[in-house]
């Protein structure tokens, strides 16, 4: 799971393909029998539903190998509310085979029949063109970038400064918290 500088290997194939680490250095890969289906529950209209990596016996899910630093990576893992991490066998273009992690949905926030955002759509059409993904893989994105609802293209341009304050609160509320010693009785700290 971790290369040889101790960092971690992680599967991306959402909007971490457009992380400046990934633009860099992202390598190529797929995870047989997976595919990435957009079963992430969003907001209705704005962003109805986002990328998750979910079991498809036959089907190969397209993406990069990226090593983040054990730091990033619990980082970009705070913010993730909506996923549990599993790990993965990643394949990389040239045949070498790494145990990965990888976000995959939570059932409480599980979508069903809806698609992505265009702005979303496109954000994984610009990834996978970016780091040369199958010719497949950025057709179906550009086709749902062209299916998909403009209103979050719209509004979040002007909505973003005004409610990242509340989102930075929120997930500070909801991060766990570390454990604090308690002194025993009649002993201070």
């Amino acid at each position: 799971m971790k290369a040889n500088d101790d960092r971690v290997a992680v599967f991306v194939y959402g909007a971490l393909l457009c992380h400046p680490r990934t633009r860099a250095e992202g390598v190529i890969a797929s995870v047989a029998d997976h595919s990435v289906a957009f079963t992430v529950r969003g907001i209705t209209r704005f962003e109805p539903s986002f990328a998750s990596l979910d079991p498809a016996p036959g089907r190969r899910a397209w993406g990069a190998l990226v090593h983040y630093t054990p730091a990033e990576w619990a980082r970009i893992r705070r913010d993730e509310l909506s996923y549990r991490v599993i790990t993965v066998e990643a394949v990389t273009a040239e045949g070498g085979m790494v145990a990965a992690q990888a976000f995959s949905v939570l059932e409480t926030h599980r979508a069903r029949g809806c698609g992505p955002s265009a702005r979303y759509a496109g954000l994984l059409r610009q990834g996978a063109q970016g780091l040369g993904l199958p010719p497949e893989v950025v057709a179906q994105y550009a086709a749902l970038e062209r299916g998909g609802s403009r209103l979050s293209s719209y509004a979040l341009p002007w909505l973003k400064p005004l409610l990242m304050p509340l989102v930075r609160r929120v997930h500070a509320r909801l991060r766990p918290r570390p454990a604090t010693r308690t002194p025993a009785p009649g002993k201070s700290g």
